[in-house]
C-alpha cells in the first residue's frame, strides 16, 4: 500500500498513475489491433476516446445510486467535492463505455461491431493496471486474514484481493488477445469477455472485505450484476456462433458454412 508518490514536491496520487497507465497501454494496444477487425486506426482511437468519457460518467453515476441510502452521511463526513472525485464502479463504468462506443458509430454513421470487439480486448489490460491502483490506494480491499501472503491494510492484515483480481483480469486480457490470431474466434470477443469478467468479478467479491459496498440478499450487488453478465455474454457467443456457422450459398453455387461477410472479414483480415 503506497498511497502517493513525490515528484518536484508534488503529491500525485498511485491510483491516478495506474489508471493513466492503463488507459495508454490498453488504448496503444486497442490502435495496433484495429486492422484485424478491419477499423480504422483513428476510428479505434476516437471511439476509444469517447468510451473513455462516457465510462467515467457511467462509473460515477452507478456508485452514487449503489450508495443512495449512505450518500447523506458520506457528503457530511467526506463533502460533495471529495465524492465527486472518488468512488467508482466498474460495471457502471462498462455500461458507459459501451453507450460512448454507440454514440460514436451513430455520429459517423459506422456500425458498431467491429468498434466493440477491438476495444474490448484492451478492457482487461486497463483493468488489471486499475485494480493494482486500487492496492496502491488501499480501496476495495480484501477479507481479514493471517496468512504470509497477507498484506497489512486498512489497519489489520488482509488478503490482498486487489492483486488477485489485477492477476485474473491479466489473463482475461491475454485470452482475447490470443483469440485475435485465430480466424473463427475473431467474432467472440466482447461475448468472450462478458463470460469472463463476470466469473473473475463474481470469485473476487467472495474475497472483498469492504462490506459498504452493497448486497441484495447472500450476494453483494457486484456479483447479481456478474451473473447477468455471464448470461448476457453465453447469449450473445450462442447468437454469434450460429450466425458464423450457418451453411450459406456462394456466388458459384457451393454452399459452404459461415456467413458471407464473416468471411471476407478474414480474407481481409
Amino acid at each position: 500500500m503506497h498511497p502517493f508518490i513525490h515528484i518536484l514536491g508534488k503529491e500525485i496520487p498511485m491510483y491516478s498513475i495506474c489508471i493513466m497507465a492503463g488507459m495508454l497501454v490498453a488504448g496503444g494496444v486497442i490502435v495496433l489491433l484495429s486492422p484485424r477487425f478491419s477499423v480504422k486506426r483513428d476510428d479505434a482511437l476516437y471511439s476509444y476516446l469517447y468510451a473513455i468519457l462516457v465510462m467515467i460518467a457511467g462509473a460515477k453515476l452507478m456508485y452514487i445510486i449503489v450508495n443512495i441510502p449512505n450518500l447523506p452521511k458520506m457528503i457530511e463526513e467526506y463533502g460533495f467535492l471529495a465524492l465527486m472525485q472518488g468512488g467508482f464502479v466498474v460495471y457502471g463504468g462498462l455500461l458507459g463505455a459501451f453507450l460512448g462506443v454507440a454514440i460514436y458509430g451513430w455520429q459517423f454513421k459506422m456500425d458498431p461491431k467491429p468498434l466493440y470487439s477491438v476495444l474490448i480486448v484492451g478492457v482487461p489490460l486497463a483493468q488489471a493496471f486499475g485494480r493494482v491502483g486500487c492496492f496502491m490506494a488501499g480501496c476495495c480491499y480484501g477479507k481479514i486474514c493471517f496468512g504470509s501472503y497477507c498484506v497489512y491494510m486498512q489497519g489489520v492484515s488482509r488478503f490482498p484481493v486487489q492483486l488477485l483480481a489485477s492477476g485474473l483480469d491479466l489473463l482475461l486480457f491475454f485470452i482475447l488477445l490470443a483469440s485475435v490470431f485465430i480466424k473463427r474466434a475473431r467474432h467472440y470477443q466482447f461475448s468472450l469477455y462478458m463470460i469472463g469478467y463476470g466469473i473473475v468479478r463474481f470469485i473476487c467479491e467472495f474475497f472483498r472485505g469492504d462490506e459498504e459496498r452493497g448486497f441484495i440478499g447472500p450476494l453483494s450487488i457486484a456479483q447479481w450484476f456478474s451473473i447477468l453478465f455471464v448470461c448476457v455474454g453465453i447469449i450473445l457467443f450462442v447468437i454469434r456462433f450460429k450466425k458464423v456457422e450457418q451453411p450459406v450459398l456462394s456466388a458459384d453455387g457451393k454452399v459452404s458454412a459461415g456467413n458471407l461477410d464473416i468471411q471476407k472479414e478474414e480474407k481481409n483480415g
